[in-house]
């Protein structure tokens, strides 16, 4: 049914087209050009145009010829031309023949080449020289900024990654090291206000996305941020960011990334290259203090490229591969438990401690002092676990459980391979074929559980990648003033990540008897068991075993017409993305060990957390499981038809008026497997989950000014409505912060549930005088209760506490419009100044529906108090023992019913400077001011940090109104490359001197406070409420380990008396509320960069020249710091810091000393050195350039 609908629409959209195109008598257009256009005007020395003049414009490194004449208005457009440099030449009988050279066409851009003749002979030639033609852009509104290939190459792009380059133009912000639009998500960069997941990523005019994230295929980071493969930088002819762009360009609301790689010439020329940098020369990191060794840094870059004719002026081949192979040590920061920890959990007389312990034998090592207890005090599944290495504690789930050290470093490594192979060939002036293929592959291993692996060093995760891209474009000049362009795209994407400690631990059940039930061998290896107090052991909160294979197929048609003084351009596209994945979230499960076991009393919970987890007594709350097949096979196809106009109302004013159409088709599974939530019935198969959005139409319009018809100052405003794809992560590998369910593809329903288990095994032995308080573990029994495992065909299976839906969705828009000058400064520079802004209607959030309402947590609070409970458990855990009063949605099961929805909002204004100039007395240079605020009430469709995507309240989602993740209110960046002059004196020591740099300054991200107080103490059943601020805000920036003063916050709540922890239990009956501290209404710490690079050029011979060059990154060392807003592993949230109140500590329920960061800002995106940000990394190179 899905296919035949989704074939009726390609049908009805492709129909529509032929019959717009017939109407013009021709086939079809361009769409999304990665080429370029030159056009102008020619007139007479009087001033008075000269219609009917002849036109030529030649490539002269590939000898394409392409003519026309001009119009009526003496305009002339030649659009559709591949990127390089041309000369135009200009005849017309009765005037002398203009010659214009050096005119460099760039990618989606007009170049305006004027002439004026002279009456004359015309075999007679007046040369031109383009210095003298117009700097500013007098056709159209497009900002955003573009790199040439040598910029590109000479600048000090850390890890030749060509993703750190598009946070330098202006309007950009993200993180340093281009991971991230905001801490914690995968977004690249933001641009404009827009979200850091909207942007269309181009390859020589065709998809270069990865529809599950929507994030570039080629650099997309890995397991950890270095990318996964890399585009090399030699092949790449240009790079441009656009925003603010015309209707021929769609699919994402923020910025078109179009890349266009090179291509042979006439003579054969290339490069070798080779990369090389290691720890010797690197300074200390920051929170790697003296007496640890540095961080192990290893790193190989190398390459070549190379590009010729198979046929002069006909056919032409270009080839270049990149390797890289980094070994990286990644420091983590722990709270392990030491020899004396285990002495207190085993010795009788202290207060927490096992009965039968023995102290005594806890002298010398932690394994001798497990071996050395007597029978019954350590669990048996527990002394197997620590019993697993060898004498040599290879496998750090045995001897040394936990590291042995505060500090560690554990290895990772990337080793990847790129290659690309382009093909040029021209039938004759009038035919063009371009094909392309890039194949990229790449193995990383990272520690520290970030992605699918254990937390323990030496326990990392595995992931490999393989991306492929495929290009043809056909180009046929159909007449003088007609261009049809057809264009074919393909690109595959597959990446998994896996765990290598399945091959230290296997399936728990076989290796030391922790029955979890797991199945799969992908999903073998330790679970996530948290001992409070101390840092994890086994997987991540964001440790799951998944991967992926995305396939992009990508049609465009395309037809440009220049009719008088209007430039027409009309186009149809196509796409199909399709995602074959699975995603194991939480399938090997997590146990918890908080201590409070009771045993020798019914009213002493006596027990240290260390203690429980020795006995094996696992926790009642912060246990999960699930289980089932989480294989999917998601489909899309979407259609766009666009109409513009570019017209030249006068010689000096430009209006372009166009109008776009997209449909983004629903995204289906292939086997039905989709579901949503009916509060009447419960869980319900669904085959659509959304309807069809036909009325994404989105009218744009631009003008420009030459205000004074020099070329030489130019205003220009425009206005567009963009439509936003959104990624298919959404359906099928949602991140959920209150749940650990993937999404609306794996609910407990159809032919492949997945079930969510929250229950702990009623057969396993009760906790000694305290059942409550949890289950002991038995070697070989079922951890997890059974009975929450079985299906049902429709409504909620037993058990079941996580449910996913979808409300009304419509495609996300945005409306952008600004208003900005250009003024020409001599030949060589512009300065422009300017403001953006940007409006976002209908974005994607999830909202938790099912989440009871302030009042109903009071009411039900104080109708509960003194219910006999002598913890107050039944008032204070209300969501998990009472959902029948407090969830009206669905009382019974489930709990959680988050509804991917769309209902967010953003605003963004922004003050946007930038002076640019090219090759003046060998200076290029760029210099950018943003001066920005972005606002929203959601960052992401997805909760990569609390609240990104879900509000604090779900009745009140208007509440979250605030910073976005990605608001930056200052950011500068200048980047430059200097030829420095020739010193004579020196003789060829003395010349080919250069210098390059990018020196960048912004302000930190917003944030704010969750994890340190980690309770349900709103009552909400969230667990990620935010706290009270009771007291001036107050940072401490010169000392990031105490960074926040945490005595400024409170639970949102009133206290009970008692010396105890103050756990949500002990709020008062109707005083629950949502805290007051807003949405990131904190601030991060400020961001200060300066790379630098030197490069001597020697001439070897007249075809033969030799690079060598010295990179200093960070080149003052200064430290950066990551935002507090990033993962857990990052900020220490092993302990819930809030204060009991008891001297020398702050007033009961307020926050406890002070939120840490530790980890500067490439560690913490997980790039170590080769992020921005680090500590001074030296790097060398040669390269032989022939």
């Amino acid at each position: 049914m899905m296919r035949r609908e989704a074939w009726g629409v390609f049908v009805r959209a492709a129909l529509a087209y032929a019959a717009l195109l017939a109407l013009l008598l021709t086939p079809a257009v361009t769409a999304q050009t990665f080429r370029g256009t030159i056009l102008g005007t020619v007139s007479d020395q009087s001033g008075a145009v000269v219609p009917g003049a002849k036109v030529k414009v030649r490539n002269v490194d590939t000898g394409l010829v392409r003519e026309t004449q001009t119009a009526g208005d003496g305009s002339y457009s030649v659009p559709e031309l591949p990127i390089g440099n041309y000369s135009v030449t200009v005849e017309k009988a009765g005037f002398q023949t203009t010659v214009t050279s050096g005119v460099r066409v760039e990618v989606a851009a007009d170049k305006r080449v004027d002439a004026t003749l002279k009456a004359g002979d015309v075999k007679v030639q007046v040369e031109v020289s383009a210095e003298t033609l117009a700097q500013v852009e007098t056709t159209s509104n497009v900002l955003g900024g573009s790199f040439e290939s040598k910029m590109m190459l000479d600048l000090p792009v850390n890890g030749r990654d060509y993703t750190k380059l598009l946070i330098m133009v202006p309007g950009a912000a993200g993180e340093p090291n281009g991971g991230g639009d905001s801490p914690g998500s995968f977004g690249l960069f933001s641009v404009n206000g827009n979200r850091g997941r909207s942007n269309n990523f181009l390859l020589d005019g065709t998809d270069m996305n990865d529809g599950f994230r929507n994030l570039p295929a080629i650099n997309q980071g890995g397991v950890f941020g270095t990318p996964g493969t890399v585009l090399p930088m030699e092949a790449v002819a240009e790079l441009k960011v656009l925003s603010n762009f015309e209707p021929e360009y769609g699919r994402n609301s923020g910025s078109v990334v179009n890349i266009v790689t090179k291509t042979g010439t006439n003579t054969i020329h290339g490069t070798a290259l080779w990369f090389f940098r290691d720890d010797t020369l690197n300074a200390r990191n920051f929170f790697n203090t003296k007496g640890n060794p540095k961080d192990a840094f290893r790193n190989h870059q190398y390459g070549i490229s190379a590009g010729g004719p198979l046929e002069k002026d006909k056919t032409f081949w270009y080839v270049a591969y990149e390797g890289q192979r980094e070994d990286v040590g990644v420091t983590s920061i722990n709270a392990v438990p030491v020899l004396a920890d285990f002495r207190n959990a085993l010795n009788q007389t202290l207060a927490g401690s096992l009965p039968g312990g023995n102290p005594a034998v806890c002298n010398t090592t932690i394994i001798a002092c497990i071996n050395g207890q007597a029978p019954g005090v350590i669990n048996p599944v527990i002394k197997n676990l620590f019993n697993l290495c060898d004498t040599n504690g290879h496998c750090s789930g045995g001897k040394n459980l936990w590291p042995t050290s505060t500090v560690s470093s554990a290895p990772a490594f990337n080793n990847a391979d790129s290659f690309i192979f382009k093909l040029d060939h021209s039938f004759d002036d009038k035919s063009q074929l371009t094909g392309r293929y890039f194949f990229g592959r790449s193995h990383q291993s990272f520690p520290l559980g970030l992605a699918g692996g254990n937390n323990l060093p030496a326990t990392n995760t595995f992931s490999p990648i393989n991306v492929q891209m495929v290009a043809i474009s056909y180009v046929r000049v159909i007449s003088a003033n007609k261009v049809n362009e057809l264009r074919f795209g393909w690109n595959r994407y597959h990446q998994d990540f896996l765990a290598e400690d399945r091959g230290v631990f296997g399936n728990p059940n076989s290796t030391f008897g922790l029955n979890t039930g797991i199945s799969a061998t992908r999903d073998f290896g330790l679970p996530e068991l948290r001992v409070s107090g101390y840092s994890q052991l086994g997987s991540s909160g964001f440790s799951n075993p998944r991967g992926r294979v995305a396939n992009n197929i990508h049609v465009i048609d395309g037809f440009s017409w220049k009719a008088g003084s209007h430039d027409w351009k009309f186009g149809y596209e196509f796409r199909r993305t399709t995602v074959d994945s699975f995603y194991d979230a939480q399938f090997r499960g997590r146990l918890s060990f908080k201590g409070g076991g009771d045993l020798d009393g019914p009213d002493t919970a006596d027990t240290s957390p260390l203690a429980d987890f020795l006995a094996g007594y696992v926790a009642s709350s912060g246990k999960r499981i699930a289980s089932g097949n989480t294989n999917r096979l998601a489909t899309q196809n979407s259609h766009a038809l666009y109409i513009q106009d570019s017209w030249r109302w006068s010689h000096n004013f430009t209006l372009n008026l166009g109008l776009r159409w997209d449909y983004f088709g629903v995204i289906g599974e292939e086997k039905g497997r989709f579901s949503t939530y009916d509060p009447a019935v419960g869980l319900v198969l669904k085959e659509k989950l959304y309807d069809k959005d036909f009325n994404n139409f989105s009218p744009r319009m631009s003008v420009a000014w030459d205000l004074f018809g020099k070329g030489k100052t130019v205003i220009r405003a425009g206005y567009g409505l963009f439509y936003d794809a959104f990624s298919q992560d959404f359906f099928t590998g949602q991140i959920f912060f209150n749940s650990f369910m993937p999404g609306i593809a794996y609910n407990a329903i159809g032919p492949d549930p997945v079930f969510f288990s929250f229950s702990l095994n009623p057969a396993l032995p009760a906790v000694p005088n305290g059942s409550a308080f949890g289950r002991r573990l038995q070697a070989g029994v079922p951890v997890f209760d059974p009975a929450t495992r079985i299906a049902a065909p429709t409504g909620s299976p037993t058990g079941t506490t996580d449910a996913a839906t979808v409300g009304k969705i419509r495609t996300p828009y945005i409306h952008n419009f600004n208003l900005n000058l250009q003024q020409e400064v001599g030949h060589y520079a512009v300065l422009q100044v300017g403001y953006v802004g940007s409006v976002g209607i209908k974005l994607f959030r999830f909202r938790d529906i099912n989440q009871p309402t302030q009042a109903a947590i009071n009411a039900a609070d104080i109708a509960c108090a003194g219910a006999g409970n002598p913890l107050g458990a039944a008032c204070t855990f209300a969501p998990l023992n009472f959902t029948t009063v407090l969830s009206t949605l669905a009382p019974n099961s489930p709990l959680y019913v988050n509804q991917l929805e769309t209902s967010a909002t953003s605003h963004y204004h922004g003050l946007q400077t930038s002076f640019s100039q090219r090759n003046w007395r060998g200076l290029t240079q760029q210099l950018s001011w943003t001066w920005s605020h972005a606002i929203d009430t959601a960052s992401d469709g997805q909760d990569y940090v609390p609240n990104a995507a879900q509000p604090n309240d779900s009745n009140n989602a208007r509440a979250e109104k605030g910073n976005s993740n990605f608001d930056l209110r200052h950011r500068v960046v200048w980047s430059l490359t200097y030829e420095l002059p020739k010193w004579e004196t020196a003789r060829w020591f003395g010349e080919g001197w250069q210098i390059s740099s990018v020196m960048t300054l912004a302000s930190g991200h917003p944030f704010h406070l969750n994890t340190n107080f980690f309770d349900d103490y709103d009552g909400s059943g969230e667990f990620f409420g935010r706290p009270d601020v009771v007291a001036p805000v107050k940072y401490n920036r010169s000392d990031p380990t105490n960074f926040l003063d945490l005595t400024s916050f409170a639970v949102p709540c009133t206290l009970s008396g008692g010396p105890d922890f103050p756990f949500a239990a002990d709020c008062v009956a109707g005083t629950r509320h949502f805290g007051n501290l807003g949405r990131n209404s904190l601030l991060g710490p400020d961001y200060r960069n300066w790379d630098f690079a030197i490069i001597k050029v020697t001439k070897i011979s007249e075809r033969i020249k030799l690079h060598f060059r010295a990179d200093f990154y960070n080149l003052l060392n200064h430290p950066n710091f990551a935002s507090p807003l990033l993962p857990s592993f990052i900020a220490d949230s092993t302990f819930n810091g809030v204060s009991d109140g008891v001297a020398p500590n702050p007033a009961r329920g307020r926050g406890l000393g002070s939120l840490p960061i530790t980890a500067t800002s490439d560690v913490g995106l997980g790039n170590p050195i080769l992020g921005g940000g680090g500590p001074r990394s030296i790097q060398f190179a040669v390269k032989v350039l022939f």
